[in-house]
């Protein structure tokens, strides 16, 4: 497993570096539906993506080759 940082939410920057995407990726993955996140202080608040989310991700989308 990977391991995450030890907080509650993450920025797209911190989980663009632990999927090793770019931070447009992320946000477009969120964009789609494919990772939930929120968004903080409205319409133009900063994005976060809570760490049970990433982790529930990783553990769906993760195959074993």
């Amino acid at each position: 497993m990977i391991p995450l940082p030890n907080q509650f939410f993450l920025t797209p920057k911190e989980v663009a570096s632990i999927l090793r995407l770019s931070r447009s990726s992320v946000y477009r993955m969120v964009d789609e539906g494919k990772l939930k996140a929120v968004k903080l202080d409205g319409q133009r608040g900063s994005v976060r993506i809570p760490r049970n989310v990433l982790e529930k991700a990783l553990e769906v989308r993760t195959t074993i080759l």
